[in-house]
């Protein structure tokens, strides 16, 4: 089991990636978009969609694929997903099925991407804006999302850029949350940050997975 969610990072940084190169953004499947409150950012409604996959079923439980840059990252994400999670051809054409568990897909859309999203180049750890986010997808989301849908316990988180070093730096947190991280486009940061985040990849171990891919290194982590 544990090698099959490693292909969800595997197969999804692959195929994102050679399509935000490539191709640009994916029109989005069918999703239901939530409107749900947050301390952290008292007065506004935090906007997230949902994808549940094909035969969705609370009998069954189902890792989860947190999206951050929602607005452009989710289409191509819940597509993907979709296809690959597939447990059965579609009109007798092979899409990938089975390639990785059937999963659901959230995509986390930001009001302010600049404020939220703005990377610490400087070192380590979260700068008040993204602190915030950090807050709400950790404090409310997840445990939202756990209480209100059949989930498994298994969570990747995925970002762009920005949110590569958004996704990356939770893995330095004193408590990891995500088992699996992918970071496309990975801004490089300070000697500090990089250090911090080899140290603490030897110590987890198998405990959660990470996939960094930055156009300057040209080279998976």
């Amino acid at each position: 089991i544990k090698h099959r969610f490693m292909r969800i990072l595997l197969l999804l940084a692959t195929t994102i990636l050679f399509s935000v190169n490539v191709f640009g953004q994916k029109e989005a499947p069918f999703s239901e978009v939530k409107e749900l409150p947050s301390q952290f950012f008292p007065g506004e409604a935090r906007s997230v969609s949902v994808q549940l996959p094909k035969g969705y079923s609370a009998d069954r439980k189902y890792p989860v694929i947190y999206t951050l840059d929602g607005q452009s990252l989710f289409p191509m994400v819940s597509d993907y997903v979709k296809h690959l999670g597939n447990e059965t051809d579609e009109d007798g054409y092979d899409l990938g099925t089975n390639s990785i568990p059937a999963s659901i897909v959230v995509g986390v859309h930001h009001t302010n991407r600049g404020e939220e999203t703005e990377p610490n180049f400087e070192g380590v750890g979260y700068l008040p804006g993204p602190q915030k986010l950090y807050d709400f997808l950790t404090r409310e989301l997840v445990p939202y999302v756990d209480s209100t849908y059949s989930t498994s316990g298994y969570d990747v988180i995925i970002g762009h850029s920005n949110t590569a070093q958004f996704v990356t730096n939770s893995i330095l947190m004193e408590e990891v949350v995500f088992d699996g991280v992918i970071a496309l486009s990975l801004v490089e940061g300070s000697n500090g940050f990089k250090g911090s985040l080899e140290n603490r990849l030897k110590v987890m171990g198998e405990r959660s997975y990470f996939l960094g891919y930055g156009f300057k290194d040209n080279e998976f982590n």
